[in-house]
């Protein structure tokens, strides 16, 4: 073998040559240190309707006992608002007049449970 390796014997790399551009690079340590059960119980919940334009209903297949939180996050996981459904409530409206056209996501919460579902606003 001749010249420079891309990965040398201790893991970085030689790039002996770069052309014009954009690059990235990312170093990633998946170190465990422990590993534990997680037992989560997912929330489920629909969101309707999807896609919408101005509000969407955000409808949970069971009432909850605890206050749970509900966020509204971009594609880029960037948190645009924060809500609240209170105990015994199995409904929420959500007004996203407002909001760019796109992808969104609803995380909903509590000490124990949370779910996840995406909508698209046109």
């Amino acid at each position: 073998m001749s010249g420079p390796s891309l990965v040398d014997k201790i893991g970085s790399f030689v790039i002996d040559t770069l052309v014009k551009g954009e690059y990235a690079l990312g170093y990633y340590d998946y170190t465990v240190m422990n590993v534990q059960d997680i037992n989560l119980q997912s929330i489920q919940f629909d969101i309707y309707p999807n896609p919408a334009q101005d509000v969407i209903e955000l409808a949970l297949s069971t009432n909850s006992i605890n206050n749970q939180n509900i966020e509204l996050i971009d594609l880029q996981g960037k948190l645009i608002s924060r809500y609240q459904l209170l105990p015994e409530s199995s409904t929420k409206k959500i007004k996203i007049k407002s909001l760019k056209k796109g992808v969104y996501f609803i995380r909903i919460s509590d000490e124990k449970n949370w779910g996840v579902r995406s909508f698209v606003k046109l």
